[in-house]
C-alpha cells in the first residue's frame, strides 16, 4: 500500500461490558493505523453515535440491554451503507448466526479470538473484504439444515427453542427462564422473539396454544414435574 492510500481507521467499540471495551481499546491502541473514535454500551446507543461519529468499522457485540447488536446493525444499515460492522461475541447460538447473517454485516467473529486475528478483521473489512470465522459457517450451515419444514409443512424449532416455548407455555418470565436454563436474560428474550417470528405467531397466549397442540407443553403433567424438580 502506498503512503497515499494509508489511512487511520476509526473504529467504534460496541459492547456492555466495560471490560471488554477497555480491553479492546488497549488492543486497539496498539495498532498504529487504528484510532478509536467512540464506545457504547448497548444498541440504541451504538446507532446513535454511528450516525454522529460516522466510523469505518463499527466491532459490535449482539447479547446487550435495549436493542441487540442484531437489531442495531440493522438500523444503522437504514442510513449508513459504508460503515463496516464486525460482531464481535461469544455466543455461538444457531438463531443469532442465521440473523446475523441477514442483517447487512461484514464480518463475524468470536472473542475467544486473539486479538492480532482481531485487528486483522478490523483492517481486511476497512478494504472491503468479508470477515466471517469458519466457525459462523459451521453454525450457518447446520442452521439450515436443522430449520428445513418437516414432511408435515410445519416449522422445525431446535432442542434449545422448544425449551424455551415450553417454559413460556408454563408461565415463567424471561428472567426465570434464564435462570433455569442457565442463559442470559437478554439471549432469553432473543429466542422468543425469533420464535414468535418463526411460527408467525403474536402473543403468548397463541404461543401457549401451539406448545399444548404440538405436545411441547402438558398441562399438569410438566407443571407437576417442574415442580419435583
Amino acid at each position: 500500500m502506498s503512503e497515499e492510500e494509508k489511512r487511520t481507521i476509526s473504529v467504534m467499540i460496541v459492547d456492555d461490558h466495560q471490560i471488554v471495551r477497555d480491553g479492546l481499546r488497549l488492543a486497539f491502541e496498539e495498532a498504529e493505523d487504528i484510532v478509536i473514535v467512540g464506545e457504547a454500551g448497548d444498541g440504541v446507543e451504538a446507532v446513535e453515535k454511528t450516525r454522529e461519529l460516522k466510523p469505518d468499522v463499527v466491532a459490535l457485540d449482539i447479547d446487550m440491554p435495549r436493542m441487540n447488536g442484531i437489531s442495531a446493525a440493522r438500523e444503522i444499515r437504514k442510513f449508513d451503507t459504508n460503515t463496516r460492522i464486525l460482531m464481535l461475541t461469544m455466543h455461538e447460538n444457531e438463531a443469532f448466526v442465521f440473523d446475523a447473517a441477514t442483517a447487512g454485516i461484514n464480518g463475524y467473529l468470536f472473542k475467544m479470538a486473539g486479538m492480532t486475528e482481531i485487528i486483522e478483521a478490523v483492517r481486511a473489512a476497512y478494504v472491503g473484504n468479508e470477515v466471517f470465522s469458519p466457525k459462523f459457517f459451521e453454525i450457518f450451515s447446520r442452521h439450515l439444515v436443522d430449520h428445513v419444514e418437516d414432511e408435515d409443512g410445519e416449522v422445525y424449532l431446535t432442542k434449545r427453542e422448544r425449551e424455551v416455548v415450553k417454559l413460556v407455555a408454563q408461565g415463567l418470565t424471561s428472567k426465570q427462564i434464564a435462570d433455569k436454563l442457565f442463559i442470559s436474560f437478554y439471549t432469553v428474550k432473543n429466542h422468543r422473539k425469533n420464535i414468535m417470528q418463526k411460527l408467525d405467531l403474536h402473543s403468548m397466549n397463541e404461543l401457549a396454544d401451539y406448545a399444548i397442540e404440538k405436545g411441547i407443553y402438558r398441562p399438569g403433567v410438566d407443571d407437576a414435574r417442574s415442580g419435583d424438580a
